[in-house]
């Protein structure tokens, strides 16, 4: 159905119908092993990003190519992002480029046991986006959870899960995710 909708859109021409189209179409494909359609798919919203850009589509070209980096392994490819973000070639909006490559480098810090880097990079990260990016709480509360699961100090997260449950109440993502993190302990 999905491939369906990104035909439609391609039929009647209507390119941000084909973003949109695809955009739910990675998001299925999330949990699939098939990484030469999630390849397929990210390259094509990367190209019409060039072709219509704004913000919106950059950064959803933007997020594809760097989960596909960092789902492969890819660390190189999640690096140079990085620095074609910091460079200011993205396109994307100054606030989100600071936002957006302070949480990668406090994910790559956290894949590579930089425990310390890690959090401040992801404390820098929430001040960054705490008032222009929706995502900075939840994001920051991902990271710093899976910060203190490899410390083996998970209990501390528990009273601010259960200080957060009333805020996110009604959420779509974060009500879940809070949820899931309490269920977790």
């Amino acid at each position: 159905m999905i491939r369906e909708a990104v035909a439609a859109a391609r039929e009647v021409g209507d390119p941000h119908g084909v973003i949109w189209a695809l955009h739910i179409e990675r998001m299925y494909l999330q949990q699939s092993p098939d990484m030469a359609r999630r390849a397929a798919v990210a390259t094509e919203l990367c190209e019409l990003a060039a072709r219509h850009p704004s913000p919106m589509v950059l950064d959803l070209a933007t997020t594809a190519r760097v989960a596909d980096g960092f789902i492969a392994g890819d660390i190189a490819s999640v690096r140079d992002e990085i620095a074609t973000m910091k460079s200011g070639d993205s396109g994307l909006p100054r606030v989100r480029v600071t936002w957006s490559t302070l949480v990668l480098e406090a994910a790559l810090a956290l894949l590579e046991g930089r425990s310390v880097d890690a959090e401040e990079l992801a404390a820098k990260a929430y001040t960054a986006g705490r008032n222009d990016t929706p995502m900075a709480i939840s994001t920051y509360g991902f990271q710093l959870f899976a910060l203190r699961r490899d410390q083996g100090r998970l209990a501390e997260m528990e009273p601010n899960l259960k200080q957060l449950v009333d805020r996110v109440k009604g959420q779509p993502f974060q009500g879940p995710a809070i949820h899931a993190g309490l269920a977790y302990l």
